[in-house]
């Protein structure tokens, strides 16, 4: 619940702990964060790996906006 929203929320903001955040993200199945995977996804300025890290956490949640995000994020 909130502590895993407060966990999510501290590491995806730090370059450093994304990859962690991601993680954490999909061992959780924690839905809430689907916007903030998707912009780091979807966003050129970041790493390729942390980019393909932020499309397999979408993949593991077994969510509908997690699904429209990856159908987003896989459009030319």
């Amino acid at each position: 619940g909130d502590d895993v929203k407060a966990a999510v929320t501290a590491l995806l903001s730090a370059p450093a702990t994304r990859p962690t955040g991601l993680q954490l993200v999909a061992a959780a199945g924690f839905a809430p964060a689907v916007d903030a995977v998707e912009d780091i996804a979807a966003d050129a300025k970041q790493p390729k790996q942390l980019r393909l890290e932020a499309v397999r956490t979408l993949g593991k949640l077994k969510h509908e906006k997690a699904v429209d995000a990856l159908m987003r994020v896989g459009q030319p």
